[in-house]
């Protein structure tokens, strides 16, 4: 099944879902927007080159401080130089031979999301999120291109919302993923990252 394919199929059943049931409760609301965000570097990520996570995310509210919702976001993350050293030593006739290697992903997740009481004009609040991540380790060995993976990652989030206007809500955050890949990379795959984000919604 193809990138495109495989993200659409598994994110039209949880949107429906959210926008089937924001009526159903007179209290309920929904609030969608997209994110921009970029990785710190790290154990995993490398810093020779910027790193960009970029994506859409919905949510019911259908409790005044709590509500549940999907996250599509595409990730480019630069592979740092010990986890690249690491994914080198497992192989036993090839290395990668490049000093920009990067990682892309899809992550498809759904998420529940706490709201904290109202502080010198902002709403903090935190989100805990799980599902898939299609990985393309974009590599290739003799002529023969590694194929992209679907792995079980959850992530952690933070930030704060400030109402820049009624319906419109400004943000930033902190977001930490991780992915079970020990299995295709001999190691799980950990990402620290900041970000902003600008959500709609009543």
């Amino acid at each position: 099944m193809s990138l495109r394919a495989w993200s659409l199929r598994l994110a039209a059943l949880p949107i429906a879902l959210l926008v089937a049931a924001a009526p159903a409760r007179s209290e309920a609301r929904l609030e969608y927007g997209g994110q921009l965000g970029f990785p710190l570097p790290s154990d995993n990520i490398g810093n020779t080159q910027l790193g960009v996570d970029a994506g859409a995310t919905i949510t019911l509210m259908d409790k005044a401080d709590a509500g549940f919702g999907l996250d599509l976001i595409y990730h480019h993350w630069p592979v740092s130089a010990g986890f690249q050293n690491a994914f080198d030593a497992g192989l036993m006739f090839f290395e990668v031979d490049s000093d920009t290697w990067a990682l892309s992903a899809l992550q498809a997740t759904m998420h529940v999301k706490f709201l904290l009481p109202r502080f010198v004009g902002v709403v903090p609040w935190g989100q805990l999120g799980a599902g898939y991540y299609r990985v393309d380790p974009n590599l290739e060995f003799e002529g023969t291109r590694l194929h992209a993976v679907d792995k079980p990652g959850f992530n952690v989030s933070a930030g704060f919302d400030r109402v820049a206007s009624p319906g419109l809500r400004l943000g930033l955050d902190a977001t930490y993923h991780h992915l079970w890949t020990s299995d295709y990379f001999d190691s799980d795959y950990q990402v620290y990252s900041v970000g902003m984000h600008l959500l709609f919604g009543r």
